[in-house]
């Protein structure tokens, strides 16, 4: 999903992409936490990377975060739990 946003969206405008994937990619990503918030290192890196490989198109990872106030999925999963 998050490659095709690229594909479908001409714009490279980091606050327009930035609302499709919490529209389109954050939903799929966040399905089911509430009953499996996986703990094991290797799950939480598979799950965080895919908004890491879409950022990574904007800005570096930390700065990405900060400049589109996203939080990083494990923490919103902490929050949420």
């Amino acid at each position: 999903m998050a490659k095709l946003i690229f594909k479908c969206f001409v714009t490279r405008d980091p606050g327009i992409l930035c609302k499709a994937f919490c529209a389109f990619v954050h939903p799929v990503l966040e399905f089911s936490s509430k009953i499996w918030n996986p703990y094991f290192k290797m799950d939480i890196r598979k799950i965080e990377n895919v908004q890491t490989r879409f950022t990574k198109a904007i800005f570096s990872y930390s700065e990405r975060l900060a400049r589109l106030h996203l939080p990083t999925l494990e923490m919103h999963r902490i929050v949420m739990d």
